[in-house]
């Protein structure tokens, strides 16, 4: 918006969209490799992966700026001087993020930012410390964020969303959004679009893209060992995130009696996923390249590993099947074709 007032609005959305990208492979490089440690080669990996994930740009920066968040908070736990100018450098970029983000995409944003410190903090003994201290940089940041967000909770009684029908908008029974959330979890392997909300499911979650490279080291990363208590957190994360979106799916038509805090969409945990898939990836190809001990591990890795390239030749011929039966053999037809292959 700022940017548009000087130059004109494709060209804004252009900068802004590039920065975006930008930021978000280069925080979840720099999270890799200095908080996680990880080598240079799957730190560069997982900030590719991450780089080139979907960002909607309504939700702005909240999720491609996650990792460099914890990179920070992981400088800020592991420093012994300077504590105080840290905390208020983190407090200050927090506020930064949530007036460039998305307020209930950040939420989730802070559960996963307090479960790494909690786990860091297990680490060095000092959990009591360190999570007051992410208390109170949360509530600097909040303060910082105090304008927009008593304009926004003035605003809410009288939105659009207290006229939303929750159970037209999930529609079935509990069980049949379980169904749909976990077809939505499978379909991983080659970036196919959502399934489900419709025919604009696709434009508001994009695609959860692991690739033919990413999908066999994500299934591998459940069995190679964690020694690394925030390798550990990390994988929980990416098993937690479906879970809790059963749960949200299946809840959310009930959310209506809840008033104005009906509007909380806790399906929104599904832009966590391109996060936890990228650290996971990258985790993996660590472990794996560095460590073989063990034949029945190996064995349980390498047939993880064919396993993930089995799916996505299903995917591939699923998707590919699903354009011959749908779409009319046009010229725009051939291009998908090919673009799926190659992808």
């Amino acid at each position: 918006v700022w940017l548009g007032i000087v130059l004109s609005p494709f060209r804004a959305y252009l900068i802004g969209y590039a920065l975006m990208v930008w930021v978000a492979g280069y925080g979840m490089h720099r999270f890799l490799r200095d908080a996680l440690g990880l080598p240079a080669r799957p730190s560069a990996v997982g900030g590719i992966f991450y780089a080139f994930s979907f960002w909607l740009y309504v939700m702005g920066f909240t999720i491609a700026l996650l990792p460099m968040l914890l990179w920070l908070t992981d400088r800020f736990l592991r420093a012994e001087d300077n504590r105080r100018l840290l905390a208020a450098a983190l407090a200050a970029f927090t506020g930064v993020l949530l007036w460039i983000g998305h307020i209930q995409a950040f939420q989730f944003v802070a559960i996963i930012q307090l479960g790494y410190v909690a786990v860091v903090a297990g680490r060095r003994g000092t959990v009591r410390r360190d999570v007051l201290a992410w208390l109170a940089v949360w509530v600097v940041g909040t303060l910082l964020f105090a304008p927009s967000l008593l304009t926004q909770l003035t605003h809410l009684a009288d939105s659009q969303r207290e006229t939303w029908d929750l159970a037209y908008i999930y529609p079935g029974t509990p069980t049949d959004q379980l169904r749909l959330t976990l077809q939505r979890h499978s379909l991983i392997a080659v970036g196919l679009p959502i399934e489900g909300f419709g025919r604009g499911s696709a434009d508001i979650y994009g695609t959860w893209f692991a690739g033919a490279f990413g999908l066999p080291l994500l299934l591998a990363g459940l069995f190679v060992p964690r020694r690394d208590p925030r390798a550990r957190y990390l994988l929980i994360v990416l098993l937690a995130i479906p879970l809790v979106d059963a749960v949200a799916s299946m809840g959310a038509r009930y959310m209506d009696a809840l008033g104005p805090l009906g509007s909380f969409q806790l399906v929104r945990v599904r832009h966590l996923v391109p996060f936890a898939m990228a650290a996971n990836v990258a985790i993996a190809l660590a472990i794996v390249g560095r460590e073989w001990d063990g034949l029945r591990r190996k064995r349980i890795v390498v047939g993880a590993a064919v396993l993930g390239v089995a799916l996505v030749a299903l995917q591939l011929v699923v998707a590919a099947w699903r354009l011959i039966l749908q779409t009319e053999p046009t010229e725009g037809w051939t291009a998908a074709v090919a673009a799926l292959s190659i992808g």
